[in-house]
């Protein structure tokens, strides 16, 4: 089975393009190092929350 590589808007996390563009990125990144689907999902929610809670992004 081949595995998938997102695009931001594959998996939207707000309104915020900065926000969906990082997603997918980690997302991307993780499953071209690890080439499972399931992490690259878990790892990316993970630092969007971090970001989202440390106040790294702000909403305008």
């Amino acid at each position: 089975m081949k595995v998938s590589e997102w695009s931001r808007k594959a998996h939207a996390q707000g309104d915020n393009v900065e926000i969906e563009e990082l997603w997918a990125k980690i997302a991307n990144d993780c499953l071209e190092r690890t080439g499972d689907e399931g992490r690259a999902i878990r790892e990316a929610n993970a630092v969007i929350a971090r970001q989202v809670k440390d106040g790294g992004y702000r909403p305008e």
